[in-house]
């Protein structure tokens, strides 16, 4: 049995001069804040002193990480445009949070969602939300340092070793949350939101140059493909002509507008009033008024990056178009 070819490094000195500098800036910003831990109120919220612009970054580049580079082109160049439609749930998301989310958890004492839950309910409840949070985050943190750690993989043709990338991330998270505490997160979540959409804005500028005739022959192919549909034609228009046959064409649909939206807008819901990782960002802000103007940023973030990202899907589906891969 012959064994594949490993894949030539296509890391340089500098590439690997600019990971080994962003490691250390992380870590040395976790240094830095660790001066300032004087107290629990300082260390878990920062004594309700940061500002919106900050915290909206911030909760922009905490809930959306480099699986999203993998997930959301792929899963546009499958589903189409419709996966973009979702930025629209932003707009019945808000009156939830600004007007009941955020004043209530401004007016409680509280560090973190569970104690609520044990001061309404009981510790068994408190306990039990909590582990399963715990257990929910452990493994989105996983995936989501895991992911990254492939690409740097790939990228140096296997030199680095996957399991020793991976820890590597993890020790340096770890170390600069210990120290730093939300201070130090939220700060080096606004890098990270900076680098995230510069590799955007580049991925974006790279995938239209490649494809001959650019943006008009992405749209094209994309239109040509079924692509821009919002609505998805039924899967036999010949054989649906009743209502019923209709409606359930509709749910054989594998993704559509209707489902996605009430999909997000139930789970951003949710998020906004159970997630500590959300919670605790909201509570480090000024005021209502203040939280309300960072998850502003956050939605307006979180659309240009799906709008991206589903962008960069549309690019690569017309450049495979025009350079099918080998079948061999």
């Amino acid at each position: 049995m012959t064994s594949l070819p490993r894949m030539q490094s296509s890391f340089h000195p500098l590439d690997w001069a600019i990971i080994a500098i962003y490691l250390l800036a992380m870590a040395a910003i976790g240094v830095y804040f660790s001066r300032k831990q004087t107290s629990l109120d300082q260390y878990l919220l920062a004594e309700r002193s940061m500002g919106w612009l900050p915290v909206g970054l911030s909760l922009m580049a905490a809930l959306n990480s480099g699986m999203d580079y993998l997930m959301q082109p792929s899963s546009t160049i499958r589903y189409g445009i419709v996966l973009a439609a979702g930025i629209v749930s932003w707009i019945p998301l808000y009156p939830w949070v600004a007007r009941v989310a955020f004043p209530f958890y401004h007016r409680l004492n509280f560090y973190s969602v569970y104690e609520y839950l044990e001061a309404r309910f009981d510790l068994s409840v408190r306990t039990l939300a909590a582990v399963i949070f715990l257990f929910w985050r452990l493994g989105w943190m996983a995936t989501a340092m895991y992911v990254p750690s492939l690409a740097v993989n790939a990228a140096t043709g296997g030199q680095v070793d996957l399991n020793t990338m991976t820890i590597v991330v993890g020790v340096v998270v770890t170390m600069y949350t210990m120290l730093g505490g939300i201070q130090a997160v939220i700060w080096n979540d606004v890098i990270q939101f900076c680098i995230m959409f510069g590799g955007l804005a580049a991925t974006v500028a790279i995938a239209w140059w490649s494809v001959p005739g650019g943006i008009g022959e992405i749209w094209a192919t994309a239109a040509a493909a079924g692509k821009l549909d919002l609505w998805p034609p039924l899967t036999d228009p010949a054989a649906t002509a009743g209502v019923a046959d209709q409606i359930r064409s509709f749910f054989q649909q594998p993704m559509t507008t209707i489902t996605l939206l009430v999909a997000l807008i139930v789970g951003r819901m949710a998020q906004y009033t159970t997630d500590q990782v959300m919670v605790q960002r909201m509570q480090t802000t000024r005021s209502v008024k203040e939280a309300r103007h960072a998850f502003a940023v956050n939605a307006a973030g979180d659309a240009l990056w799906m709008i991206g990202l589903s962008f960069v899907g549309l690019a690569l589906f017309a450049y495979f178009r025009h350079h099918p891969l080998p079948t061999e």
